[in-house]
């Protein structure tokens, strides 16, 4: 099963971190982009257009809708272009099992105590830092 971790960078608002090899044995890491120079370790990229949505909206439709962008996919995972991945994918998608739909409260540790079962999709994952860290500036 063909399992892509993906994320979006519309406009110049975040920078793309590069992941090494060892972090993402397994998966497939792809970057949806209308940045025609990005580029980054790890990563495919993307080009994709706009068509008159704004940077936001764009973002969040290629976030909420995997299966319109990422066809060949059958696990998909989103993660925001903002965090650094500190550990193997592979070891953090382990968490889930073969939940369907894992959601994050914010603020809150990843784990059995810290994720949802389909809880909101309004929800964005937030974690204690064991595997991604917020990019500070």
């Amino acid at each position: 099963m063909k399992k892509t971790l993906y994320t979006a960078i519309i406009g110049n608002y975040d920078r793309l971190f590069p992941v090494p090899a060892d972090f993402r044995q397994g998966w497939e890491l792809k970057c949806f982009t209308d940045q025609k120079h990005l580029r980054a370790e790890g990563w495919e990229i993307s080009a994709i257009e706009s068509n008159g949505l704004p940077d936001v909206a764009l973002s969040k439709k290629i976030k909420a809708l995997p299966h319109r962008y990422l066809p060949e996919a059958g696990i998909s995972l989103w993660i925001d272009a903002s965090y650094k991945m500190l550990g193997p994918l592979e070891e953090f998608a382990s968490i889930f099992d073969s939940d369907d739909l894992a959601l994050f409260r914010r603020n809150q540790p990843y784990g059995a105590q810290g994720y949802l079962h389909g809880f909101s999709v309004g929800l964005e994952m937030h974690g204690d830092g064991s595997f991604f860290q917020a990019n500070s500036g």
